[in-house]
């Protein structure tokens, strides 16, 4: 089946497949020549010549950029392309399918039959088969029927609409890089005056503070009087009466406050005379 003109378009233009080169007027003659000097200054001409070679066949394999390489077991993956490294690599994959497995197929589909409309199709990549309903081109691993099947689109179709995205992705990219040109001188200028409008606020901001700081309570005698203004500590005594003989010098311990031996005395007497009785 041949691809779409746009998208065969698309992958003509990226070199993964090779441009067409049959002419059948003047006008389609002008066309094929405009893209190949498109070509010519996006990518390099050994680049090209490499894909165009691969794509033309690798030991006599052809490949569908779409499809893949069909003894490639990745192909079931959207977002692989295949490759030179898969046509080597995998060569024609499992042309026949193990026994072990057909009997294991076998008693599958004894047990979940194929309704009506699916049928086999053998994935020499894989070296299973898939199931296929030929009426909305839906695909299984597992039999329609079964519990676990989930039947989506095939690998194919939704690479290609991958690649069309893409596609439209990069032409949407580059007509709005086209654009933002004449737009960057005033994308700058209103950057600068941003930038400047956030300066006068951070200075403003800062102004404010600073006069909040230098505020004073009109209670406080220094808001009016000639009194410094105090602090937290101001007006309180020095040495708290902690016991702690600050006059001590040498190690630590010895101005730690530990109580007069007097004291002791005194409440170990209190403690061990009788209570006086009542005259």
């Amino acid at each position: 089946m041949p691809l779409p003109p746009a998208l065969a378009a698309r992958l003509a233009k990226r070199g993964i497949i090779k441009q067409n080169t049959e002419v059948v007027n003047d006008t389609s003659t002008n066309q094929v020549n405009e893209e190949i000097i498109a070509e010519d200054y996006d990518s390099k001409p050994e680049e090209l010549s490499t894909k165009e070679h691969f794509w033309e066949g690798i030991e006599g394999v052809n490949v569908d950029p779409i499809k893949g390489h069909k003894g490639c077991p990745n192909k079931s993956n959207i977002y692989h392309e295949c490759s030179k490294y898969c046509v080597k690599t995998w060569k024609q994959g499992k042309p026949v399918p193990d026994e072990k497995y057909l009997e294991k197929k076998k008693k599958v589909l004894e047990l979940w039959p194929l309704p009506p409309g699916w049928e086999e199709v053998y994935d020499e990549g894989t070296g299973h088969y898939y199931f296929w309903n030929v009426h909305n081109n839906l695909v299984s691993w597992m039999p329609p029927s079964h519990p676990r099947a989930a039947p989506s689109e095939c690998a194919a179709h939704l690479r290609e609409e991958r690649l069309l995205r893409e596609g439209d992705e990069s032409d949407d990219s580059s007509d709005a890089s086209d654009q933002e040109v004449p737009q960057q001188h005033y994308k700058e200028k209103r950057h600068d005056r941003k930038d400047r409008e956030r300066e006068m606020v951070h200075h403003r901001d800062k102004r404010k503070h600073r006069v909040k700081d230098n505020d004073l309570d009109p209670m406080d005698p220094a808001s009016y009087s000639d009194i410094p203004r105090g602090n937290w500590t101001a007006g309180l005594d020095a040495h708290a009466k902690t016991g702690v003989d600050s006059t001590a010098s040498g190690s630590l311990y010895q101005m730690r406050p530990y109580p007069a031996p007097g004291a002791i005395l005194a409440a170990n007497a209190k403690q061990s005379s009788p209570p006086l009785s009542p005259q």
